[in-house]
């Protein structure tokens, strides 16, 4: 994925089963390079909002903390699919031991023939700390792990590692990498130090949607890293998750941003991304996002008045939004920023379940029209 621009699409964690396989096998049909699963336990919005008269999606389950396990469903989908990419977006090692990781990442690689991609990241306070995990010194532990990690697919013999967070003492993994090789290993970075890390040791970089300029300052910090450790400049492949909101029409678009639901997703942002729009967090609690949100311990009221008044710039910053052709544009800026794997995940249908099939279409278009003017032939 170095060189030419590709493009993701977010894997389905919710059952049923039948369900994801489909979408997979649709995602690959659609021309879309990779499959990306999110690993999570606890998803992003409160029990008290998840009303199925207020929001559509909850007729569709429950709970919103419904997840299927990504490495089951990856493995299932290498069985469905034979071209597209299948990865992990993401893990952790606080919750999966680097050990575990290593040999279910090189299990996924068999399974797929060499199409496995192991997405990390330091950890997401709502999958970590209500559940009496440490969450002490995350990027440290996430460093040691990919040391560790990489030690073991490089060998069968007895490996040791004595670590601040991991020992191993005549430690083996004999199950080595197939002929297609280990799977790269790609970063949720935002962090200087974790831009660093990325740099030096991961071979892709998977963040959270950024402004372009912002993006592009960040990459800049990895290529230095990535310089200042001997490595070849097309050693990490440059990657966005991105939320995208595609309609037939801008105004509904517009409409679609400005439903509490989706602008209830701008949580998952630090303090000082809203600071910077003259606005608070609308949790009082919260200063660093997704490291230190945790949704189940936010009340209704507090989290729908949050959500009023999140600010217009904002919405417009965190979302990839409009018609097909907006998309296309949006995401060239980013192309232009340097990023070579925009994953687009489509979230235009959460307020009205009625929009599934209508928004994959038009997403559809974009990434043909994204195609044409990349002149990258389709898949």
């Amino acid at each position: 994925m170095n060189g030419k621009v590709t493009v993701g699409a977010p894997g389905n964690s919710i059952p049923p089963f039948d369900r994801m396989l489909r979408a997979v096998t649709s995602a690959e049909r659609m021309g879309f390079d990779a499959v990306w699963w999110s690993d999570h336990w606890m998803g992003w919005f409160p029990d008290g909002v998840w009303d199925p008269t207020r929001f559509d999606i909850a007729t569709r389950h429950s709970s919103p903390h419904v997840y299927l396990d990504p490495m089951v469903a990856i493995a299932a989908a290498a069985m469905r699919t034979s071209s597209v990419r299948l990865g992990t977006a993401v893990s952790d090692p606080i919750r999966r031991h680097p050990v575990a990781l290593a040999s279910e990442a090189l299990s996924l690689q068999h399974a797929s023939h060499g199409r496995f991609i192991l997405g990390l990241g330091a950890g997401e306070g709502e999958n970590i700390e209500p559940y009496g995990l440490s969450f002490d010194k995350p990027v440290g532990r996430l460093e040691e792990a990919l040391e560790v990690i990489r030690l073991l697919w490089d060998t069968h013999e007895h490996v040791n590692f004595s670590g601040d967070h991991f020992q191993l003492k005549d430690a083996v993994l004999g199950l080595e990498p197939p002929e297609e090789g280990a799977p790269p290993i790609w970063l949720a970075a935002h962090g200087k130090r974790m831009l660093g890390i990325t740099g030096r040791l991961a071979d892709g970089w998977l963040p959270m949607t950024v402004a372009p300029t912002v993006y592009r300052e960040r990459l800049a910090v990895i290529r230095d890293a990535q310089r200042r450790a001997g490595r070849s400049q097309d050693a990490v492949t440059p990657g966005l998750w991105s939320y995208v909101v595609v309609a037939e029409t801008r105004s509904k678009a517009e409409e679609i941003i400005t439903h509490p639901l989706l602008r209830g997703l701008t949580f998952l942002m630090a303090a000082e991304r809203f600071e910077r729009y003259g606005a608070r967090h609308p949790i009082e609690k919260v200063r660093y996002g997704l490291m230190d949100y945790v949704p189940t311990r936010v009340s209704a009221d507090e989290w729908l008045s949050g959500a009023a008044e999140v600010p217009f710039e904002l919405l417009d910053e965190f979302f990839i939004w409009g018609t097909p052709d907006d998309i296309v544009e949006r995401t060239l800026q980013y192309v232009d920023a340097g990023c070579r794997h925009p994953v687009w995940w489509n979230v235009s249908f959460l307020t009205d379940l009625g929009r599934t099939r209508s928004s994959f279409h038009l997403l559809g278009d974009a990434l043909a029209d994204l195609r044409r003017k990349l002149e990258v032939p389709a898949a």
